[in-house]
This record gives structure tokens, sequence and C-alpha cells, in this order.
């Protein structure tokens, strides 16, 4: 469409657009002014201000001195007296003990000492021997540690299922170390024996 074609036809257009605009907008203006309702006046208050001549101020007294409450009486308590033994004179010799040492030098009494077990973890019962019915023993060899730890475990058993579980227990313990001339040292060739038992 050619442009001059174009602007005859958007002239008319835009002009009764303008016209329909321009209509409304007088009869908007036509409806006339809105009362508009005058706001309340209200009164002043001052806080401030002293109250009516009618109104009597309260009247301020001095607080009446009270004395304080007496102190609450003391209950005497009963003390009560623990019955003793009767004394038993015991009547006897006290022998006499004399330690001779070989060069006459005294010195502390060292006591040599085995490992004592402190934590013994029974072992797990293998599953292939619980499932055929096996029973057996395994017995260990071991040496324990200046630490108190099991190390160098040996497992002799009566079937070789048992002797996997038994060395695991093993590892598993703890003792106290054993102790030689008043010094803790390490313990070989200690021995003990487990048991595997379906109905233990």
């Amino acid at each position: 469409m050619p442009a001059m074609l174009r602007f005859a036809l958007g002239v008319p257009a835009a002009a009764g657009i303008a016209i329909l605009l321009f209509i409304g907008m007088r009869g908007l203006i036509a409806i006339g002014a809105i009362p508009v309702e005058e706001p309340e006046v209200r009164e002043k208050v001052d806080i401030f201000q002293k109250p009516p001549p009618d109104i009597k101020e309260p009247v301020r007294t001095e607080p009446e001195f009270v004395s304080p409450p007496p102190a609450p009486k003391r209950f005497e308590t009963e003390t009560k007296v623990t019955p003793t033994a009767p004394e038993h004179k015991v009547a006897g010799i006290v022998p006499a003990f004399s330690l001779t040492i070989e060069g006459g030098e005294t010195g502390p009494i060292h006591i040599d000492q085995n490992p004592q077990p402190i934590v013994r973890i029974p072992p797990s019962y293998p599953p292939r021997a619980s499932q055929a019915g096996k029973e057996g023993h395994c017995d260990l060899v071991f040496d324990v540690g200046l630490n108190g730890a099991p190390m160098n475990i040996r497992a002799a058993c009566t079937d070789a299922v048992f002797a996997k579980s038994a060395e695991r227990a093993v590892e598993g313990w703890k003792y106290n170390p054993g102790v030689r001339d008043g010094a803790p040292v390490v313990m070989r060739g200690v021995q003990t024996r487990i048991l595997f038992d379906l109905d233990g």
C-alpha cells in the first residue's frame, strides 16, 4: 500500500478517536464537584494542665515504720551417738621378724609377676563349623608386649576351621605386662586354650 494512501486513511481514524476522547472527558468534567465533609474539630487537651478545683489532690503520708519480724525459733536437734563395739583385749605375743640379706645391704624387695589378663573377649563361633555341628578347641601360644598386647600368636586347633577365630579373639585381649626385677618385660610363650562348644 502506498504511503499517501495510508496517510489518507489514518488521518480520519485518528481524528475520530480524538473527538471521542474529547467527548468522554467533557462528560466526566460535567459531573460537578463532589461535596467534602468538613473535618471534625477536636478540642485540644493539655496533658500538663492542673486538675479542676473540685478534684482534691491525694495527700501524701509518710510510710509507717514496721519493726522486723522476730527471728524464727531454733529447734534443738538431738545428736545421735553411734554405738561402738565393746573393746576386747587381745593377749598374745607378736613373733619377732628378722630379715637377713646377703652382704648386709637393704633395699626394695622386687616381686616377679606373670602377665595378668585384663580383657578377654570370647571368640565368635565360625559359621561353617556351627552349620556342620563341629566342636573343638585351640591351644594358643603368644607373647605379651610391654603395652600388654598379645603378639606372635600361634594356634594349634583340633580343626583348622577354628584357628582364624581363635587368633582374632586373642588379638583383642589385654594384659598387665609381666614384671621381672621390678620392671615390665616382654613375656614369651604365654599359653591358653579356647574351647569351641555349641552348647556353651
